[in-house]
């Protein structure tokens, strides 16, 4: 099948938060069927479900284009601070 790519910015485990523990499971779910996804952080280092690339989010203007599709995920702690920036 062919799925339309989907880029998200948020961060993911091993940050200790319910947010990045909902967003690895939406993930999962997003990626198995719906998109093909990759996740812009902060830390190329987090852990993404399996098929999920993880990219740096300074790159990511190489990566999108005008009729992507984005996702900011943005919570009140300080592991999204960098998902301002993203927007």
């Amino acid at each position: 099948m062919d799925r339309r790519p989907l880029f998200v910015f948020s961060p993911l485990p091993p940050a200790k938060n319910g947010i990045v523990d909902y967003m690895y499971a939406l993930l999962r779910e997003l990626q198995t069927n719906y998109y093909d996804c990759s996740v812009f952080c902060a830390d190329v280092f987090e852990e993404a479900p399996h098929h999920v690339r993880v990219r740096d989010e300074a790159l990511a203007f190489r990566h999108l284009h005008g009729a992507d599709r984005i996702l900011h995920q943005i919570g009140n702690n300080p592991d999204h601070t960098s998902m301002v920036q993203g927007l």
